[in-house]
């Protein structure tokens, strides 16, 4: 597989331990960014992060299809209501401590800005 754990296989060595950054480390979510097209991005002064996406293959373009058909098949026709509740399944889940949801930060970056998109929608259409 040319992504993921199979591709990181024994990375990182306690000397690259600093380079890697885990879903379960803290504030993992901020440093990765999504698009709605399921592309990923890192700040560029993250070098941790910037380094794990090298070694998992995390831009590699199959797993871009499968994030961006993950979003797509979340967000649907979904409206501000269930969104938000998607949302709040999402982050529940992941507050639990167990195994998180495939795709679980690309979706709630996704749902944020569904949410946001749908908001703007809405006061635009106001009279």
């Amino acid at each position: 597989m040319p992504f993921g754990a199979i591709r990181k296989a024994n990375w990182p060595s306690p000397a690259d331990r600093h380079l890697f950054v885990s879903p379960r480390s803290e504030g993992c979510e901020s440093r990765f960014f999504f698009s709605i097209r399921g592309k990923i991005s890192v700040a560029e002064d993250d070098e941790a992060a910037r380094e794990t996406v090298k070694r998992l293959g995390l831009d590699h373009e199959k797993l871009e299809r499968f994030r961006k058909e993950a979003i797509d098949a979340t967000l649907g026709t979904l409206d501000i209501p269930q969104a938000r509740r998607r949302l709040a399944t999402l982050e529940r889940a992941e507050e639990s401590g167990g195994h998180l949801k495939p795709f679980c930060f690309v979706l709630k970056q996704a749902l944020h800005k569904h949410i946001r998109r749908l908001e703007s929608i809405r006061e635009a259409r106001k009279p």
